[in-house]
């Protein structure tokens, strides 16, 4: 999934957000818990949309 040319540009603001939640919160558990959000709101819309 990950290597769909159309998702380079939106994964790559994906990893800046998860990187900036890293730095300025200084735990992983914010990059995860958004990591998740952003999986289920995913796959909720490729199983449901």
């Amino acid at each position: 999934m990950h290597f769909d040319p159309g998702s380079v540009v939106p994964f790559f603001a994906i990893g800046v957000a998860l990187a900036w939640l890293y730095q300025r919160s200084g735990t992983l558990w914010y990059p995860i818990l958004f990591h998740f959000a952003f999986n289920a709101v995913s796959f909720t819309i490729l199983a449901f949309g």
